[in-house]
């Protein structure tokens, strides 16, 4: 779109077109580029005498040789333009501080280098992975918090208990000044207190989010193909449970139940993805996929 060009000019009664290769030489060498050739111009400017124009490449390590300057001696038709100039002038040209700059930092696109704006940054499975979090508020009592744990314990050790049950996770512990005990349970018949998906973790491979489980199938993900998230989802839909009890307990309200069933898009099992995350994901088409049974139900009563 646009670029930055450096020129200059010598002029003496013995400069020739080799002044040119000696000038163009020391200022590639101070900028550290040390792999250099000179190629004849085809183009032919009408402003340069006949066979003295002349490229200067420099080696980029993906594209090659790039043109990054020309130079040649100025005809007299051009130079008698300014009147007075008796003695010939060797002309160089720096074709783009832009082409330097992308082979000094071995950029592949000198329009990605110049015009970022342009182009969808480049994230890793780390970054995209740091950009996935709770899509609620976590609890902010220490009560909430501690709520919040006791789900995670009870659910984990009781999930496959067959329904219906009922476990206590929190008994008569005081939030907001309110005494509240809250349970873990399923109602239905003939299934278990969590679903199978509940101990799945987010992890980001190749670009993909992925609910994955906790199964040789998806061993290599865990192991050392994707970057973790650090969030389970019996740990998101926890937070969001004691969340929301610790709300109602501060707001003076009563017993709440919060109840996860499927998940199928991240908002389900309480997940926000980062703008810049699904961005990434869309422009390089990625996919999310968290889909699973959950079915955690927590229901909470308030004491008094």
């Amino acid at each position: 779109m646009t670029y930055h060009s450096a020129s200059c000019i010598v002029a003496g009664e013995h400069v020739t077109v080799e002044d040119g290769k000696a000038v163009a030489a020391a200022l590639l060498k101070a900028f550290g580029f040390e792999d250099f050739e000179f190629r004849p111009d085809e183009k032919r400017s009408k402003y340069y005498i006949p066979d003295t124009q002349t490229e200067v490449y420099a080696r980029h390590p993906v594209h090659g040789w790039v043109e990054v300057a020309t130079f040649g001696m100025y005809s007299p038709s051009a130079l008698a333009e300014y009147g007075g100039v008796g003695v010939p002038v060797m002309n160089l040209g720096l074709g783009g501080v832009e082409r330097l700059a992308m082979i000094e930092y071995q950029a592949n696109d000198v329009r990605q280098l110049t015009h970022p704006q342009f182009f969808s940054p480049v994230f890793s499975d780390s970054d995209l992975a740091a950009g996935i979090g709770l899509r609620e508020a976590p609890p902010q009592t220490i009560p909430g918090i501690l709520m919040a744990e006791a789900i995670q314990k009870v659910a984990t050790v009781h999930a496959k208990e067959e329904s219906p049950c009922s476990f206590e996770a929190w008994t008569g512990g005081e939030c907001c000044g309110t005494k509240i005990h809250v349970f873990v349970e399923e109602d239905e018949e003939n299934s278990r207190l969590c679903g199978p998906a509940v101990f799945n973790d987010i992890y980001v491979e190749d670009g993909k989010i992925l609910g994955v489980p906790d199964t040789k199938k998806f061993a290599k993900v865990r192991e050392n193909g994707g970057a973790a998230a650090g969030i389970s989802y019996l740990e998101a839909v926890a937070n969001l449970a004691a969340a929301r009890i610790e709300e109602a307990a501060c707001a003076g309200g009563e017993g709440i139940r919060v109840q996860v069933k499927m998940a199928k898009i991240p908002s389900d099992v309480n997940l926000k993805i980062e703008n810049y995350v699904m961005r990434t994901i869309t422009d390089n088409n990625k996919k999310t996929d968290v889909r699973g049974p959950i079915f955690v139900t927590v229901r909470s009563v308030l004491d008094g």
